[in-house]
């Protein structure tokens, strides 16, 4: 995912990367194309221009703020368990089921295994049946041959 030659990967150091980053980070990673490809560019541009800051989010510990609401706190929570996510594609491990638990404990219609599920890249692949099948048995079942070594002669 992370081929530091391709053309959607450009290092973006601006507000709108930091905008589209914060955004991206705890919304839904969704839209028409031509909206989501500009969006997911600046995106994966500011993670490219500040990964140390992507590492301290991963890294930064979280306390619920009961005063501050349901959706502060899901942000919050959110942000950090994308940037873990990230730091595993940055760093070429897998997720790990822990990563993976995390993201179905979300309960938010599967949004964070969704999350794994486009982020993936290579080296995610052998898990990509543990994020499906939590959101979809069929689904798993359906792109089982994909990550599944082939049989026969």
């Amino acid at each position: 995912m992370f081929n530091d030659k391709s053309c959607l990967f450009t290092a973006y150091n601006n507000d709108t990367a930091e905008n589209m980053f914060d955004n991206l980070s705890s919304g839904i990673v969704a839209g028409y194309f031509g909206t989501f490809q500009w969006r997911f560019e600046y995106y994966l541009g500011y993670i490219a221009s500040h990964r140390d800051k992507v590492e301290e989010l991963a890294n930064s510990p979280f306390t619920p703020q009961p005063s501050y609401g349901y959706d502060w706190n899901n942000k919050q929570r959110t942000k950090r368990f994308r940037a873990k996510a990230v730091l595993k594609i940055l760093k070429k491990l897998p997720y790990g089921k822990e990563l993976i638990a995390e993201a179905v404990e979300f309960g938010n219609n599967s949004m964070e295994l969704q999350y794994l599920a486009l982020m993936s890249s290579d080296i995610q692949a052998p898990e990509f049946l543990d994020i499906l099948k939590p959101m979809n048995a069929e689904l798993g079942d359906y792109y089982k041959d994909l990550v599944s070594p082939p049989t026969g002669k």
